[in-house]
């Protein structure tokens, strides 16, 4: 299976259902979902920590029906120290991450960034539309708030984003959620068109 890297595709994030969330003192947020190729798709996970903090975990649940986990990355405010933390499925549709720093090493009071990216596979034939939750906060981030992340794959700012991607030469194929409006078998222009229509309404 070919491997597609999500470096680009996440230098802007975009919030779904076009409602943007700014990060402010004790907030944990999940951004996304950026299509990484036609099947896969990520999810950053932003944090605003509000004290030294070299120990963490937390929950993420997702609708098992749509989404397949298949790894994490380390975000802007992990890259150093905290050596080893795992991330495994607990059961389906329960992600649970968590790691401590054993060095000396902490994420320093008032820092911003992401800690994780997130990515799944997009199983074929499930519905288009979601929530992505981060629950039971543990350790140093216990008290940070947190919020769902509702998605739709066919009406959102990020089934655009792919879909001029492909208009501009992109040799990506397009996400089977994205709905093939004018019947001509393709994703092209008018696909683009009925997106803006429906994200400026």
């Amino acid at each position: 299976m070919k491997k597609y890297s999500c470096c680009l595709l996440l230098v802007v994030s975009f919030f779904f259902t076009f409602h943007t969330q700014h990060a402010c003192a004790a907030e944990f947020e999940l951004n996304g979902p950026h299509f990484c190729g036609s099947n896969t798709i990520a999810f950053t996970v932003h944090a605003h920590v509000t004290d030294d903090t070299d120990s963490f975990g937390f929950d993420i649940q997702y609708p098992a029906t749509m989404l397949r986990f298949l790894r994490h990355e380390r975000g802007t405010l992990i890259e150093k120290g905290f050596s080893h933390i795992p991330a495994h499925v607990v059961s389906p549709g329960l992600l649970r991450i968590g790691g401590m720093d054993i060095g000396g090493y902490t994420i320093p009071e008032g820092a911003e960034g992401t800690l994780f990216t997130l990515l799944f596979e997009f199983l074929d034939g499930s519905e288009c539309d979601g929530t992505v939750s981060a629950t039971r906060l543990k350790d140093d981030i216990s008290g940070l708030s947190t919020g769902d992340q509702l998605f739709d794959l066919n009406t959102d700012l990020a089934s655009l984003i792919q879909i001029l991607k492909i208009l501009a030469g992109s040799e990506i194929e397009p996400h089977p959620c994205l709905s093939d409006i004018n019947g001509d078998g393709k994703i092209g222009l008018e696909e683009a068109i009925h997106l803006l229509v429906r994200l400026t309404v």
